[in-house]
């Protein structure tokens, strides 16, 4: 409650309680908007690691390099997620690269075995320990990536339970203060009358 202040613009002691309810009502608009836009961005990050932790399964199921290529375009290039670009691209670009040129050499290596009815020469050929080895990477970067998120999105839900319970507190105060005046003024008139 410490973050409640006098409305501004009421240097007396007195507020009406026309004035309380204004300053309830733009405060409320702030805390409501403030709290929309926590939990917007909390359902982007949630997007955000379901996209992560299936390109994670495809690595996982051995896809095709070509395929988790693609799935990491899609996801870089996904308009939910735009706040995320430059971060994804810093992230995942090099792999993706990478990954599309592993699948290009896989398509030549096929092509040149169709064309000559013989694999290419060695040089040409990536191993299956080498892809192994960037999977493992990918794996280990996927891993980190969805763990921080999670992490985020969690301390996220935190700050919006503390705000929801900031505005309960708020009405709740205004509740009280309003019924404490309306109760004072029962009494005047009550004594008035008496």
């Amino acid at each position: 409650m410490s973050d409640i202040a006098a409305p501004l613009g009421f240097s007396s002691g007195y507020v009406s309680d026309a004035e309380l309810m204004g300053w309830l009502n733009e405060r409320s608009i702030d805390q409501n908007s403030m709290l929309r836009d926590m939990m917007e961005t909390s359902t982007v990050r949630t997007h955000l690691i379901q996209a992560l932790t299936n390109i994670k399964g495809q690595v996982s199921a051995d896809g095709h390099p070509g395929d988790i290529a693609t799935m990491i375009d899609e996801l870089v290039n996904d308009p939910e997620l735009a706040d995320y670009k430059a971060e994804l691209q810093t992230l995942l670009g090099p792999t993706q690269d990478h990954l599309r040129e592993v699948a290009s050499a896989a398509q030549d290596a096929a092509d040149y075995a169709a064309e000559n009815g013989e694999p290419p020469p060695a040089q040409k050929v990536m191993t299956d320990e080498d892809l192994k080895q960037d999977k493992a990477k990918l794996l280990e970067v996927l891993g980190g990536e969805v763990t921080r998120l999670s992490t985020d999105d969690q301390l996220a839900l935190v700050q919006i339970q503390a705000l929801s319970s900031q505005t309960r507190e708020l009405s709740q105060l205004a509740s009280n203060l309003l019924e404490s005046r309306s109760q004072a003024r029962n009494n005047i008139v009550g004594n008035i009358r008496g």
